[in-house]
């Protein structure tokens, strides 16, 4: 069975070598030539002929993924006092394994935010101007704390989203 298997796979191979064009030299593949890793190799006009699916292929997988949705927002109001912000699952949501958070918004100045875990600094982003960061990743609480420190703030705002994954 085995033999035929073979036969099969040697005839398929000679049947893809006839007509193939070498897109690296541009020049015919005899049948004698050896076949790439792959098995076969492609021409242009294959390659073309399979460009647009797999670009929307591409561009579904980058959109589903990195598109997080924070469900909930916070807003630190007073940028120039130190604030502690809790902030908690839904009381809808279960049992949390991830977290994300997207911080954004513009400071006159300079401050710290940082997400506490068990009572120790987990991560530390610090602020300046124009703010745009995103946090994310497994988290098995049903709250984080962050401490917002400010430096030298005269002014400006900044929100924080954030969502819990259950």
């Amino acid at each position: 069975m085995s033999s035929c298997i073979t036969l099969a796979f040697d005839q398929k191979q000679k049947e893809l070598r006839k007509g193939l064009t070498n897109c690296y030299h541009n020049e015919r593949l005899d049948s004698d030539a050896p076949c790439g890793a792959s098995g076969a190799r492609w021409s242009i006009n294959q390659m073309t002929k399979k460009l647009p699916f797999t670009l929307l292929i591409i561009q579904f997988i980058l959109i589903t993924t990195s598109c997080t949705s924070y469900e909930q927002r916070s807003e630190i109001t007073d940028l120039k006092k130190s604030q502690v912000l809790l902030l908690h699952k839904k009381s809808s949501q279960k049992n949390v394994y991830s977290m994300g958070i997207h911080c954004h918004g513009k400071l006159d100045g300079e401050a710290e935010l940082v997400l506490m875990l068990n009572g120790a600094p987990y991560r530390t982003e610090h602020l300046k101007g124009k703010v745009n960061f995103t946090w994310g990743g497994d988290w098995y609480s049903d709250s984080m704390e962050l401490r917002y420190q400010p430096g030298n703030v005269s002014a400006g705002q900044l929100v924080i989203e954030y969502t819990f994954t259950d």
